[in-house]
């Protein structure tokens, strides 16, 4: 019986070459005795690279038929035009600073004036809305935006503390909070939210309803709200209690403010998911920060410097810390918490160009141990502290 693998697998050009000579061999022509480079071998191989083209393209439009089996862009066609799902596109981080002003000048700026640079990772920023910094004052609360979309745009506590606009030598700034960019979403993130679409349809208001309609609300300009994470409770007597969070902790906002993200999903959910006869309470969860303070041996394999090990470490804890659920995990009766062994794990990761980093040991001081949640927290990375110790392996 055919199987779906043997459907979506395509032939190499190779496989094309053997069933060509194949097929000659079996109606008596004798292949033995053209030499390498030979017209009818360079025709040959020419067929072959075409039809293997071919059979890879074949593979595709078989693979996008199934949502198990589609990916990237085809992924994305079958999201739409058979889930109704659009795929999210890469976000731009975007955080609040503090500016202080130690001199007597008055800075008037416009959106996009402002210019401020993140030093660990050269990333820069943008003010999204006027803002003036008067005489030895400080500004809080200054909303900035990165250039860069998607994950390079990530700035940790503390991180953005430059100015790239020229003139401003007498004030300060620095980020209280991350700004967390999000790549474009993930192939199982797709096919994840076309399964909670299904859910959406059904009139008894699951679970996967309220998440499929929470992920995919948008504001006033079609732009995602970028609402990540999804916990839904009920008390059994008609009350269903969600609480939303995105990448970077809680979703701002109040419920009925239909001009703020957490309005717009509570909106959202309230006429496409919640069924008559319950009553829905929306909630942001609580931005709870995560410090981490690890060493870790590796060995000098891998050409970077121990900066750029600790920059990749911090960006790895910082995407891993943003997709855990809110309320942490639990196994059996534990109380809801980040397991150690797992932020062990996510310093221990990947290099900046995905590879595995040759991890020989690491060692995590801060936190001490499986880090606690309450059951409305939404984790997000804090102050990271590392040390990378750089070895020869053994026998170099």
């Amino acid at each position: 019986m055919l199987s779906l693998a043997d459907l979506t697998k395509p032939l190499t050009v190779d496989d094309v070459k053997r069933s060509i000579y194949a097929v000659l061999a079996a109606t008596g022509v004798s292949t033995t005795a053209w030499k390498p480079g030979a017209v009818v071998r360079t025709l040959i191989a020419a067929v072959a690279i075409v039809v293997a083209s071919l059979s890879q393209l074949t593979a595709l439009l078989a693979s996008s038929a199934f949502l198990s089996t589609s990916t990237g862009d085809w992924l994305g066609q079958t999201a739409r035009n058979v889930y109704n799902v659009e795929p999210l596109q890469a976000t731009f981080a975007t955080t609040v600073v503090t500016i202080t002003n130690s001199g007597g000048g008055v800075y008037p700026f416009d959106p996009g004036d402002l210019q401020l640079i993140n030093t660990v990772r050269r990333q820069t920023y943008f003010n999204v809305e006027p803002v003036t910094i008067g005489s030895l004052a400080t500004v809080e609360n200054v909303l900035v935006q990165a250039y860069t979309a998607g994950a390079a745009g990530t700035a940790l506590v503390g991180e953005i503390d430059a100015f790239q606009t020229a003139g401003l030598n007498q004030l300060s700034v620095t980020n209280p909070t991350a700004a967390i960019g999000l790549d474009a979403e993930s192939d199982p993130s797709v096919r994840q939210r076309c399964l909670d679409k299904l859910g959406s349809l059904s009139p008894n208001g699951p679970s996967d309803a309220y998440a499929y309609v929470a992920r995919s609300a948008v504001d006033q300009n079609g732009a995602a709200l970028g609402i990540t994470r999804i916990k839904v409770t009920n008390d059994g007597f008609g009350n269903v209690n969600v609480t939303l969070g995105k990448a970077d902790g809680g979703v701002p906002g109040t419920v009925g403010d239909l001009s703020s993200p957490l309005g717009i999903a509570d909106d959202e959910m309230q006429r496409k998911a919640a069924p008559l006869a319950v009553t829905l309470n929306t909630s942001s969860a609580n931005t709870r920060h995560v410090d981490v303070t690890y060493t870790i041996w590796v060995y000098n394999t891998t050409g970077l410097t121990d900066g750029q090990i600790e920059d990749a470490i911090a960006v790895n804890l910082a995407s891993f810390l943003s997709i855990q659920p809110i309320g942490g995990n639990a196994i059996g009766t534990d109380t809801g918490r980040i397991y150690f062994s797992a932020i062990e794990a996510a310093v221990g990761g990947t290099a900046p160009n995905g590879v595995p980093l040759p991890t020989m040991r690491v060692q995590v001081t801060t936190p001490s141990g499986d880090f606690l949640l309450d059951p409305d927290d939404a984790s997000v990375i804090g102050n990271v502290s590392g040390q990378v110790v750089q070895l020869k392996p053994p026998g170099l």
